[in-house]
């Protein structure tokens, strides 16, 4: 829901009012005082003091202690990289270039429109996560200290979602704990969640899509029509990576939707979810398609993120590619057998793509490996639970 607020924020303080701090404050006064109304309706019952709403939200089970174990690495390593976001300014090459200059650029103009500039992917590229970091940046008067909180509040999320999604599954609640545990100890995780960039972010919402969509079979509800399409469109918002990695998660959950509501149900929660969608990402597809005849962005940047051939080889080749990168050690040593490993395998095989991943693997080693790792670490985390859940959540 907070996505949802920083979205309806947007589009009423940046388009109708302009972009004023006393606006922008004034619909978040507006925001917090509805949120605080709806959760007192929603947490406390009649004669219920708030003391005793907070025992019975937070109360831990009365299992053994030893579940929250993996808990203690998580939380120190969460409290680090708060600590290193809030006393360290952006300062990456992404920040740099593009996140923080977009956000200042729609500071200074008061609105967020495309604006010249010869950096053109700030303007093309999905604009949620900045949209974040300008509520920050103009309620603070132009200081940068909480910019870097955006990434690490979604880094909290992702835990908590991984948890709630390994819960939903089956999973005990020390396989919860250890999950959260694997999304907090995840190198890029680590690095990027006291950064300005958008990967966790995205990943968040993803967590989020994937969650609700298996929560959705059995226990069909308003909270769930709602939850799942905002998900989604707040992660096409943030990263236009979201597509293809959501697609088959929104299949499976139109396809269950039309299996347990019937055909006229199930029309009406794919409608409200292309609704939500458009409505959510149609202001920055608009200001695209009026620069670029594209709503996606400059098509001559855009055939840079394409491959140059699609088959079943080349989706091999960028599975061994990437399965090299992920397997990563401290150990120098270790990084090179991997590798010798992996280069044999690929140099006994004579298909050109296989040729193609034996170059990418030697430009970008194990010892360097880099990318989008959140992102993918959470597609192997929502996959594999997806695969052990199968028999049970199939709406075959």
């Amino acid at each position: 829901m907070v996505g949802h607020r920083d979205a309806a924020d947007d589009g009423i303080a940046l388009c109708i009012f302009r972009l004023r701090p006393s606006m922008l404050a004034l619909a978040w006064i507006l925001v917090i005082a509805t949120s605080l109304y709806v959760t007192r309706r929603h947490l406390v019952e009649d004669g219920d003091h708030l003391i005793a709403v907070a025992k019975r939200t937070f109360a831990f089970p009365a299992q053994g202690s030893w579940w929250a174990v993996p808990l203690i690495p998580a939380v120190i390593i969460a409290l680090t990289t708060a600590f290193i976001g809030l006393i360290a300014p952006p300062n990456n090459w992404d920040s740099m270039t593009y996140h923080m200059s977009r956000v200042e650029h729609w500071r200074a103009n008061a609105n967020v429109a495309h604006y010249p500039t010869n950096v053109v992917w700030q303007l093309y590229l999905n604009p949620w996560a900045e949209f974040a970091i300008l509520q920050f940046q103009t309620l603070g008067f132009g200081s940068d200290r909480l910019a870097n909180s955006v990434q690490w509040f979604a880094f909290v999320g992702s835990m908590v979602g991984v948890s709630l999604l390994l819960r939903l599954l089956g999973g005990s609640l020390f396989a919860q704990s250890l999950a959260a545990l694997v999304v907090a100890s995840t190198p890029m995780i680590i690095l990027q969640s006291s950064s300005t960039q958008n990967d966790v972010v995205c990943g968040f919402f993803v967590i989020a899509a994937v969650y609700f969509a298996f929560e959705r079979r059995g226990t069909a509800g308003v909270t769930h029509e709602i939850y799942f399409p905002l998900s989604v469109a707040l992660a096409i918002a943030t990263k236009g990576t979201a597509y293809p990695i959501l697609f088959p998660f929104v299949a499976y959950a139109v396809i269950t939707g039309l299996r347990q509501d019937g055909l006229r149900p199930g029309v009406r929660s794919v409608g409200a979810l292309v609704l939500v969608v458009f409505l959510l990402n149609v202001g920055h597809w608009s200001r695209n398609f009026g620069l670029w005849q594209h709503p996606l962005g400059d098509p001559e940047w855009l055939r840079q993120y394409q491959n140059e051939s699609f088959g079943l080889p080349e989706t091999l080749s960028n599975v061994v590619r990437n399965a090299a990168l992920h397997l990563g050690t401290p150990s120098s040593k270790v990084n090179a057998f991997t590798e010798r490993s992996f280069v044999t395998s690929i140099t006994r095989s004579r298909s050109g793509s296989m040729s193609h991943c034996l170059r990418s693997m030697r430009e970008t080693t194990l010892c360097r490996s880099h990318g989008s790792l959140p992102m993918k670490i959470m597609q192997v985390t929502a996959s594999c639970s997806f695969c052990h859940a199968w028999p049970w959540v199939s709406p075959f």
